[in-house]
């Protein structure tokens, strides 16, 4: 499996500039992002086509953006696990999330949100024709959410929510 790390901590360079381009290999199977510190993701992470089309795997983990907005994840065709840590701005996981009629076609296996302080609502969207937006075989809620909304639960065959859930 192919495997890209990319840790903004030690660069001086704005995050922003050096994540546009140059752009990862379009079939990356992996791929881990700790400490970003751009204002906002870069648009191949955030375009409602999927450009990493083959990603099985991504980790966002401290990002400081300054929106709030999590990445179109649910359009890409073979992502089966996803955790996202410290998106301290991140309050709602929200319609984008899925992207333009984005539903997770493969079906996640494992989704974790954590050390996200911020994060009240995870919002179910409905789309007509579509129905409803599968949820993971296993869903972790850890520390420091205030999350107050998750629908429906009965569909997860396993999850942990460790530390505040309203």
């Amino acid at each position: 499996m192919s495997r890209t790390r990319m840790d903004d901590s030690n660069n001086m360079t704005p995050a922003s500039a050096v994540f546009e381009s140059p752009q990862p290999h379009r079939r990356l199977k992996a791929l881990e992002i700790i400490a970003y510190k751009g204002e906002r993701l870069p648009n191949w992470m955030t375009t409602t086509e999927p450009y990493l089309i083959s990603l099985v795997a991504i980790e966002l983990i401290n990002l400081n953006l300054s929106e709030n907005v999590l990445p179109p994840l649910g359009i890409l065709p073979y992502l089966k696990i996803v955790e996202i840590t410290g998106a301290e701005t991140v309050s709602c996981v929200s319609d984008s999330f899925y992207g333009p009629n984005g539903t997770f076609p493969s079906l996640i296996k494992k989704l974790t949100f954590s050390y996200m302080q911020n994060l009240e609502v995870w919002e179910q969207a409905h789309r007509a024709g579509i129905g409803n937006h599968p949820m993971p075989k296993i869903l972790s809620i850890v520390y420091g959410s205030s999350i107050s909304e998750i629908d429906p639960l009965d569909e997860v065959l396993t999850y942990f929510i460790v530390g505040r859930l309203r």
